[in-house]
């Protein structure tokens, strides 16, 4: 997920998917979410049609097209339709001494689909800086006690401009909260959002994920019943659960008469 453009106070960003032959590709200003879902052919179709002085094979056109799209150096702008519901995203770019333009056209989704996209990969992203903060300060601590160790045993630290001091993890946690107060009276919050790599791939693995299947195809069979061999009395045969009779909270289970084994037994 890519800052692509500003528009006044509102910052809008892009991220594409491919799957197959398949490019999906989502805005948000991170209040709502406009999205396309094109093939291969679409795209060729829609970048031949609006510039047709550009002569040059399919496959150097979607090269070309995935570079203007994770490039941040196209110019970009986006247009929001409200009447429509929609988004104009165009992507200008320069080759060689012609002007490239790239002109989608994104239809807003709903509630559920904005937190798929947006909300839910947001949350496991923070949701991993936690666990690396946590990590990290069991790491500096382990440092810190190596360090400690090493002076108690005589060691001296002969460039004095790297010696630091022991972490202390509720300090450190309040200055820091202390430092993001400042900013943000003072107005000088930073909303944009610039993701790592690492963050980035964690944002896209997690809106791939699928909504879970409630369909009964996934539901497990029940384990079949199973009764003693008195025969043997070590075994268990499965019983063929058939013609079912159900009498309130039970259920009678009918053995077909030619299924009964003619043995002489006691009980």
């Amino acid at each position: 997920m890519k800052l692509i453009c500003r528009e006044g106070s509102e910052h809008f960003y892009l991220r594409k998917d491919v799957e197959g032959n398949r490019i999906t590709i989502c805005v948000s200003n991170l209040r709502s979410l406009w999205r396309s879902q094109l093939t291969e052919d679409d795209v060729l179709g829609l970048f031949r049609r609006q510039n047709p002085l550009l002569q040059a094979k399919s496959e150097c056109i979607m090269t070309y097209i995935h570079s203007c799209l994770d490039s941040k150096e196209s110019s970009t702008t986006v247009k929001i339709d409200d009447r429509n519901k929609s988004l104009a995203l165009r992507l200008v770019s320069q080759a060689s001494e012609i002007k490239v333009k790239l002109h989608l056209i994104l239809e807003i989704q709903d509630d559920q689909e904005f937190f798929r996209e947006v909300t839910n990969p947001m949350v496991a992203v923070v949701m991993q800086l936690m666990e690396q903060r946590s990590k990290l300060l069991s790491l500096v601590r382990s440092k810190d006690l190596e360090l400690r160790e090493y002076k108690l045993e005589g060691a001296e630290i002969t460039r004095k401009n790297v010696e630091t001091n022991e972490v202390l993890e509720k300090e450190f946690i309040e200055e820091s909260l202390s430092e993001f107060l400042d900013k943000t009276r003072a107005n000088q919050f930073c909303t944009e959002l610039n993701l790592s790599p690492d963050l980035s791939q964690i944002f896209t693995e997690v809106t791939r994920l699928k909504p879970d299947d409630s369909s009964s195809s996934n539901v497990p069979n029940p384990p079949s019943p199973v009764v003693p061999d008195r025969l043997n009395g070590t075994k268990f045969l499965p019983v063929k659960m058939e013609n079912k009779r159900p009498i309130g909270n039970e259920t009678i289970v009918q053995v077909p008469r030619s299924k009964l084994r003619k043995k002489n037994f006691n009980l």
